[in-house]
């Protein structure tokens, strides 16, 4: 089996990949700070401004924006802008062996037994590699794709054990 193109990413291309940060801890502990921040400060504000009380009032405005505050650096860190050079064309050549990944001034190469897993989005297949130690992504777009070509890769990554996660639609 050999599939090969060449494709330039759209800056769209890397939204929904698995970050550094998700990788290591969910941000659903972020959130629910936010969320217990900001209600505790609503709720000093509007017992400050019942009891008429403006000290009161600023410590609980305080609170509310801290918990806003917390809820925008979490979301933030599941944003993050790729450099241009991310946008040039690559050489993608799938293969039984692996996938080898080609740019004008560096060729990357890995065999499937290295990847843990991989991520299908709507626009690309994301694998993760098997050593924690290495936090390295490796994507195939799946607009140069045809259907045969997708099945082939599926198939391919299910004999080689890589554990196949996909994000429901809209995500």
């Amino acid at each position: 089996m050999r599939i090969e193109f060449t494709y330039a990413r759209r800056p769209d291309h890397f939204s929904g990949y698995p970050l550094l940060a998700e990788r290591r801890a969910s941000p659903i502990l972020s959130y629910l700070i936010a969320a217990v921040s900001g209600g505790a400060g609503a709720a000093i504000v509007v017992v400050a401004l019942v009891e008429r009380s403006g000290q009161g009032a600023v410590c609980g405005v305080c609170g509310l924006l801290l918990g806003v505050g917390i809820a925008v650096a979490a979301r933030q860190r599941s944003q993050f802008v790729m450099p241009a050079a991310a946008m040039e064309p690559r050489r993608w050549v799938i293969t039984d062996e692996g996938i080898e990944i080609a740019h004008a001034d560096s060729s990357v190469t890995v065999a499937w037994p290295a990847f843990r897993s991989m991520m299908a989005l709507r626009h690309a297949y994301v694998f993760m590699l098997k050593d924690p130690a290495d936090w390295r992504t490796f994507d195939i777009p799946r607009g140069p794709l045809t259907e045969a070509d997708d099945a082939v890769l599926r198939d391919v990554v299910t004999r080689h054990g890589i554990t196949f996660y996909s994000r429901p639609v809209g995500a």
